[in-house]
């Protein structure tokens, strides 16, 4: 036995060994040699491999005899051009290729004897590990040499071995001047003994920061700075050193003030936009809402035109017919034709009657658009309608006439009537009261009339609604706040458990004051 090893360490072959064939022997050496390889002949001819390079090139188990065009089919990659090369003479070559399986393969391509020929023998290995590190490596070494802010690392001895372009700008020194320095170069010396024990904490593992301090430029000038030191660990969870990532405070507070400026402009300019938008659209509602008031204003014109008309139609004619009719029953009751004594109690009724229809005609007549209102002015108008409302409505009104009411002009005076007749029916059909109140009065240039009640209020829900800007309000509301913008006066409407107030304010001009001395002294009412 130990003839033999010595024989085989003297490289000659045993003499007990049986005779081999040169295939037999490939294979041993691959077997036992190179656990991942493939040998290719001359003419490109696969000759044998190992099942772990047939495995990584997803080759078959018949592989052997094939040529070398398969592995290129697999990988997508020319190797039998590399093959043709390294027999051509060519020193070994190396590739990275990404294999069948996603993964990195590394392929050597080696010449070697082979029989009567050359060969060529490609050993196959797991690169993907490697490749992945080295792209990491390039990637972090690109971020950290473009980052904006200063980056320097320390190994735990203290010498620098990070410095990117960062750091030469904020700093002054460059790569080869500030490589293999302490980092002490860098810290004033009165606050070098505070650095040696940040360090020390961020050497066990500790965060630190960000803080403010200074460091020395390369000028020895005092760079104020804010910056923050973190621990480099690698993958056994060793800390190796430590990363300083830091900027200049004043050229941040200069960025920033840059920045905050920068914004500033941009939501000025769209306050600017949003202004001048505004005033288009506020324009364009300013021309709705003349169009709608000058409108609203024809309307209620029409109104009392129609309503005049109606009026003076039901008291001129309807009115006269029914008189007439009066008369002749009058006559039948009282004349000398026999009639008998039921036909006379009819007749009888029926004047009864007709007196009343009169009456109420020309009541209509009047509430339609009161002569009076005319001919005597509000003050008058006001007194003969809330003596009417109280009788037919069963509510005690009490009236309230400030001495310095004079005459307006005939629209103040209508629109203010409108109100005072709106607001005393909504009384009768809502308030639920027994007790109201009236109350007009003049200071100084406006005119202020109000009609409350004691009864039981409006809820808050509708309440805010009659008064929310935009909110929906009955028609009876909305007619006397067009009449009242018209004038530019306005109304308001207080409401809660204990009644209702409406509130109507004028303030008169010059031309809407028709002074009339008679018109307080005017009494009764025509018919």
């Amino acid at each position: 036995m130990d003839s033999e090893k010595l024989a085989i360490r003297s490289g000659a072959a045993p003499a007990a060994a049986p005779p081999r064939s040169d295939e037999a022997e490939r294979s041993a050496l691959l077997t036992h040699a190179v656990r991942s390889a493939l040998v290719v002949d001359c003419c490109g001819t696969i000759r044998c491999h190992s099942g772990e390079a047939r495995s990584r090139l997803d080759l078959g188990e018949d592989c052997v005899g094939a040529s070398i065009e398969v592995v290129a089919t697999r990988l997508g990659f020319p190797v039998d051009e590399d093959v043709r090369s390294v027999l051509a003479g060519a020193p070994s070559i190396e590739r990275l290729v990404r294999g069948p399986n996603g993964l990195w393969l590394n392929l050597r391509f080696k010449r070697c004897a082979l029989g009567a020929g050359p060969g060529v023998v490609i050993v196959v290995t797991d690169a993907t590990t490697a490749h992945t590190f080295e792209v990491h490596t390039v990637w972090g070494a690109s971020v950290v040499q473009n980052c904006r802010e200063a980056i320097v690392g320390v190994y735990r001895d203290g010498t620098i071995v990070i410095w990117n372009a960062g750091a030469q700008t904020l700093l002054g020194w460059n790569r080869s001047e500030i490589d293999g320095r302490s980092v002490l170069t860098l810290i004033p010396p009165e606050n070098q003994r505070d650095a040696r024990v940040l360090t020390d904490a961020v050497f066990k593992g500790v965060r630190i920061g960000p803080v403010e301090t200074e460091l020395l430029s390369k000028d020895q000038e005092r760079i104020p700075v804010r910056g923050s030191l973190a621990p480099v660990v690698d993958s056994a969870g060793e800390v190796l050193g430590a990363l300083l990532l830091c900027e200049c405070t004043d050229q941040a507070g200069d960025e920033d003030m840059a920045e905050i400026a920068h914004s500033l402009q941009s939501v000025d300019s769209r306050i600017l936009d949003g202004a001048a938008a505004l005033k288009l659209t506020n324009a364009s509602l300013q021309r709705e809402l003349a169009e709608r008031d000058l409108l609203a204003g024809r309307v209620a014109h029409a109104q009392d035109l129609e309503r005049r008309r109606i009026g003076r139609e039901l008291h001129d004619s309807v009115g006269q017919y029914l008189s007439a009719l009066s008369m002749n029953l009058m006559q039948l009751e009282r004349g000398r034709i026999p009639i008998a004594e039921s036909a006379r109690r009819l007749i009888t009724d029926s004047t009864c009657l007709l007196e009343q229809c009169v009456k109420e005609v020309r009541t209509i007549s009047y509430l339609l658009h009161p002569p009076a209102l005319d001919e005597l002015g509000l003050v008058m108008a006001t007194r003969w309608y809330c003596d009417g409302f109280s009788s037919r409505s069963g509510i005690r009104l009490t009236l309230e006439v400030g001495e310095s009411v004079e005459r307006m002009s005939p629209n103040v005076e209508l629109s203010l009537f409108r109100v005072l007749q709106e607001s005393l029916s909504n009384i009768q059909r809502h308030a639920e009261c027994t007790e109201a109140r009236v109350s007009l009065q003049c200071t100084g240039s406006v005119v202020r009339l109000e009609v409350s009640d004691t009864g039981c209020g409006i809820p808050a829900e509708q309440l805010g609604r009659l008064n929310g800007a935009g909110g929906t309000s009955g028609v009876g509301i909305a007619g006397m706040r067009d009449r009242l913008r018209q004038l530019g006066g306005r109304l308001t409407v207080a409401s809660d458990t204990t009644g209702t107030s409406v509130v109507a304010v004028v303030a008169l001009e010059q031309r809407d004051r028709r002074h009339s001395p008679g018109a307080e002294r005017s009494q009764g009412w025509p018919t």
